[in-house]
Order: C-alpha cells, then sequence, then structure tokens
C-alpha cells in the first residue's frame, strides 16, 4: 500500500513557552518542573526526536512511542533555564523564533505585564551549533488566519529567510502565532515549511496533517497524572499497558 506522506505519525509534541522562577506564571515552568517532566517523560517509555526524524516518518504509522520537546518564542529564559537541563539529558529540542524580535521584546505579546527578552541572533546561532534546531514562528507573531496574499506569504518566507542566514541551516519547521492556522495558512504554510504545528489540531488517531500537527504545554500540566494522561492523549499508540 503507498504511504500517504501528507501524514506524520501522531506523537505528543510539548510545546512550552517560558522556563524561569519568576513572579509571573502566564505559560511559565518552573527549571524544577521542567526536569521532572523531561524525566518522566523517558520513564513513561517515550524517544524525544526533532522535525527531521518525524518528516523522515512521514506517511507511516509507528510502533516507537515518539515525542517532540519544543519552545515557542525564543526567549532568553530558555538559554538561562531550558536549554541546560535538555541538553544534561540529551533531548532533542525544536526552538521556533520570531525572527523580527530577535534581541528585542515582546512587545507584540497583549499580556504587557509580563515583559520578556528575545535572544538575540547570535545567541541562537551558537544554540544551533550546539544541537538545538530553529524553526520559524513567523516574522511578527501576527494571526496568520487574518492575513492574506503578499502579507500572509512574507510572514512564512520572510521569517524563513532571516533565520536560515543566522543559522546557516535550512529551517524547515513552522509553528504557527497562537496555535491558529486554517486551510488556507496551511496552504500557505506548505509552500514554504516541511511542517506546521498547531494547537487547535484533533489529537486523535494513529496520523495527523502534516501541516497541523497538535501541541499542548505542559506548564499546564504541574500534577505528575495529568500530565501523564496528556501524553497519552496526545500519542496515536494509546495508553500503554501498565503492569
Amino acid at each position: 500500500m503507498k504511504r500517504d506522506a501528507r501524514t506524520v505519525p501522531q506523537i505528543p509534541v510539548l510545546g512550552y513557552h517560558h522556563v524561569h522562577d519568576g513572579p509571573d506564571d502566564f505559560f511559565r515552568a518552573s527549571p524544577e518542573l521542567l526536569g521532572q517532566q523531561m524525566e518522566m517523560l523517558m520513564a513513561e517509555g517515550y524517544t524525544p526526536i526533532g522535525p527531521k526524524q518525524l518528516l523522515e516518518l512521514a506517511g507511516q504509522q509507528v510502533e516507537t512511542r515518539y515525542a517532540m520537546v519544543t519552545f515557542d518564542d525564543a526567549y532568553v529564559d530558555f538559554v538561562d533555564h531550558a536549554w541546560p537541563i535538555l541538553k544534561s539529558l540529551r533531548i532533542p529540542t525544536t526552538l521556533f523564533a520570531i525572527s523580527d524580535y530577535l534581541g528585542s521584546w515582546n512587545d507584540w505579546d497583549r499580556i504587557r505585564w509580563a515583559p520578556h527578552q528575545h535572544l538575540d541572533a547570535e545567541t541562537l546561532r551558537r544554540l544551533h551549533a550546539d544541537g538545538v534546531t530553529v524553526g520559524s514562528h513567523s516574522r511578527t507573531h501576527r494571526p496568520l488566519v487574518r492575513l492574506w496574499g503578499a502579507r500572509l506569504a512574507d510572514e512564512l518566507d520572510g521569517s524563513r529567510r532571516t533565520l536560515e542566514d543566522i543559522v546557516c541551516a535550512p529551517v524547515a519547521s513552522f509553528a504557527y502565532p497562537g496555535g491558529a492556522q486554517s486551510w488556507r495558512v496551511r496552504r500557505a504554510t506548505r509552500q514554504v515549511y516541511d511542517l506546521g504545528f498547531a494547537t487547535d489540531a484533533d489529537s486523535t488517531g494513529p496520523v495527523c496533517d502534516r501541516y497541523a500537527i497538535p501541541r499542548f504545554d505542559p506548564c499546564f500540566c504541574g500534577d505528575r497524572d495529568v500530565f501523564r494522561r496528556t501524553l497519552d492523549a496526545h500519542c496515536g499508540l494509546g495508553r500503554p499497558p501498565r503492569g
């Protein structure tokens, strides 16, 4: 039977934002929680992979329990608090950067009471050299479902070209700002990237659309049982047997 390369296996894709011990709790995991969740991910039998490995599995249904660890927005707290943990555990990690905000503050965000700085280009380049996969999160984090034509294309392709110039490597995966997408946005994304990551996508079944890959933010899964159940819910293999 011919494989349908329009799909990839349904696996848990963890979509973090902030990792720090600061006062604001909006989309934030503490370093302690991140470490606990990464250790639990592997204890539950998951094999972390990157987008390149996921793309290689296009059109297949798998028996291995894979997972992906991703971060949106490329904040400074990633290099300060998250990457040391992930690197020590040898967990492949993908960082989705907003190209026009490298080195700037998140004044694009409606949550103005929680200012955070984005990584600059040189730090992003160093992280890529250190093993982090860099993906695009658009140029300006504008909701793509509200854009059309050249403005939509520029958010997609303009970001890719800028990031590729920085890391001197292909940038082949994209995370939709706010996780929102539509058939029109997916079609435009397909012209530029190999994979598109969403949040408002179907997480059931053994496979999913390559351009509507669901993710969840583990900062809302502080309880171990909630985290385990969420992993299982996003795994196309279903819940594993427990002894």
